[in-house]
Order: C-alpha cells, then sequence, then structure tokens
C-alpha cells in the first residue's frame, strides 16, 4: 500500500511540471517570467501541495493500518465464535441452517462479531425462507400448482351479490385446495433431497390420489388424477421449480463466500 502512495506521488511530481510548461508554451495559462523570483515562487508552491499530499496519505495508509490490526486482534481474541460461524454454515439441509444461525447468535460473545461477519449472515437468514426445504420448497410446489393445475383444480363459487350487485358464480381454485394439494404432494410424494440442489421427485398416483380423498378440500378430483399426475411429473421443468434452484443456489453462494472470508481472516491472523 506505501508503495502504491510513494509511486503516486512520484507520478504527480513528474507529470505537474510537465503539464505546466506544456500550459505555458501553448499561451493557454498566464506567462511566468523565468528571469526573476516567480520561478522559485511556483517551484515551492508546487512542492508544498506534492509535500502536503504526501504527509496525508502516508497517514492515511498508516491509520488503516492500525485498524487493520485493531481488527485482526479482536478477531483472534474472538476466534472460538468464528470457527462456530464456519462449522455451522456446512450443512447439506437449509432447514438446519436456521437453528444453528439462532445458536450462534445466542452464544455470549456474539456482540463481538464483526459487523461484516453480520450483515453477511443476515442476508443468509433473510433468503432462507424463499429456498430452505419447508417453506421454501412449499411454495415452489404450490406455485406450480397454482400456474399449471388451474384447469384441473378450479371449482364453480358463488357470489352472494348484495344490494348493488346481483348475485353470479365463477371458477376459481380455493387457497385451501392449493395449501391442501402442496401438502399431499410433500405428504405422500417422495421429494428427496440429493445434494445442496439436486432434488429427486418421485410420484406414486395410487398413493396421492388415496391421500387426496382423505381432505374435504381435495376429495373429489379422482376423475381429473390422470391430467394432475401428468402435470406433477413435469414439475422438475417448470418455471417455479427453477427458480427455487435458483434462490437455493444463491444461498450456498452466500454460504461458500462467508466461509471462505472467514477461514482466510482465521489463515490471516494465526500466522503472525
Amino acid at each position: 500500500m506505501i508503495n502504491k502512495a510513494r509511486m503516486k506521488i512520484l507520478i504527480i511530481a513528474i507529470s505537474l511540471p510537465i503539464i505546466v510548461a506544456l500550459l505555458l508554451e501553448f499561451n493557454l495559462i498566464w506567462r511566468v517570467e523565468t528571469d526573476n523570483d516567480w520561478i522559485g515562487f511556483y517551484a515551492s508552491y508546487f512542492g508544498s501541495i506534492i509535500g502536503v499530499y504526501g504527509v496525508f496519505e502516508v497517514m492515511r495508509i498508516d491509520q488503516k493500518k492500525r485498524q487493520e490490526e485493531r481488527n485482526d486482534e479482536l478477531f483472534l481474541n474472538n476466534l472460538e465464535i468464528y470457527r462456530k460461524i464456519a462449522s455451522s454454515l456446512n450443512v447439506k439441509e437449509l432447514d438446519e441452517l436456521k437453528e444453528e444461525i439462532t445458536k450462534i447468535k445466542s452464544e455470549e460473545n456474539w456482540s463481538m462479531v464483526d459487523s461484516s461477519t453480520k450483515n453477511k449472515l443476515k442476508r443468509i437468514e433473510g433468503n432462507l425462507y424463499d429456498c430452505n426445504e419447508s417453506d421454501g420448497l412449499f411454495y415452489a410446489i404450490r406455485g406450480f400448482l397454482s400456474s399449471n393445475l388451474h384447469e384441473e383444480l378450479k371449482i364453480t363459487l358463488s357470489s352472494s351479490g348484495d344490494e348493488f350487485n346481483e348475485p353470479f358464480e365463477y371458477e376459481d381454485v380455493l387457497n385451501e385446495t392449493l395449501d391442501e394439494f402442496t401438502n399431499a404432494v410433500l405428504r405422500n410424494c417422495n421429494v428427496e433431497l440429493v445434494y445442496e440442489n439436486l432434488f429427486e421427485v418421485s410420484i406414486e398416483k395410487n398413493k396421492f390420489l388415496e391421500s387426496l380423498e382423505k381432505n374435504s378440500y381435495t376429495k373429489g378430483y379422482g376423475d381429473k388424477i390422470d391430467a394432475i399426475y401428468k402435470k406433477l411429473s413435469q414439475i422438475e421443468k417448470s418455471k417455479e421449480w427453477s427458480d427455487y434452484i435458483s434462490k437455493r443456489s444463491l444461498l450456498f453462494k452466500q454460504l461458500s463466500e462467508l466461509r471462505t472470508y472467514i477461514d482466510t481472516r482465521i489463515e490471516k491472523v494465526l500466522s503472525y
């Protein structure tokens, strides 16, 4: 860092007289009489500017270096909790991670963790809901059902009307129906997490139909089970599934980056 600062000062010191000379040569600024004391004045003036800049640059670099040393010392004194954080990020299922983060945040010396690590963990925690194996998976499947099985799941509903509107009938899918269909998929179909973002989804039609008949919101769809089953078999190729997997990929990337950040700092402070 200091070498870079010196290089900048050297470049400025060499370039400035050349620039001034060119400006004078082409009458772009006032002409300086070189046979009197003005040349000494300009030399002193520009030299002072360069000197002051150099002092402030060195002070800035020195201050930054001291701050880094203080941060490293604080990191070293709280090394154990950083190791726990790094260890907690090594999960196969994201549902486990929320509990691990909660444990970390309850540690006595959590307040000593640096703001950068806390912010990274906060972003990870905020993204968990959309891509874990419980809520994230539920809404990925529910979104697929809503977008792709509307025709199969819709029923005729009635509006009672009021003093301004006549009663009328319309077709739609109840939210309760979507929720219970999603739960039926999760409970009775084999959605297996193989590794991070690799899922194997298999659906047994008869078992799935049997589970639907046990719930009042999903009962009565037996005559449409072939169409429902066919579309469900394509869930891994859907936009909703792709979005879910993309969110998981991003989160696992964030986990990897935070682990690398912590491991690099541990290696650094232990090398002193």
